[in-house]
């Protein structure tokens, strides 16, 4: 039983260090352009929150770099546009 309760323990804490919060971006984006790749990790995140911090820290930083992966972040796939990914917000177009 010691074991079990160890094994529980030990994947909740795992768990909890890698869970990332629009704070740790926030706290990341302070580095500046150096954390650009961080910051790009961050636009697959699966928390919508924590999404659109990253959009908002890359677009503050600005410049060339970060052009990059918020374009690739905007196209799941090599077909199309992942409307609504970054946002969380699906959007309908019609187009005429």
């Amino acid at each position: 039983m010691r074991s079990s309760l160890v094994a529980i323990f030990s994947l909740l804490l795992a768990g909890a260090a890698t869970a990332q919060t629009p704070k740790d971006v926030r706290n990341t984006a302070k580095i500046g352009p150096r954390a650009v790749p961080q910051l790009a990790d961050y636009l697959t995140n699966p928390d919508v929150a924590v999404r659109i911090e990253a959009v908002k820290a890359l677009t503050d930083i600005g410049g060339a770099g970060t052009l990059d992966p918020l374009i690739k972040a905007n196209y799941k796939d090599k077909f199309g546009a992942a409307v609504g990914y970054l946002t969380g917000e699906l959007a309908q177009f019609k187009l005429a």
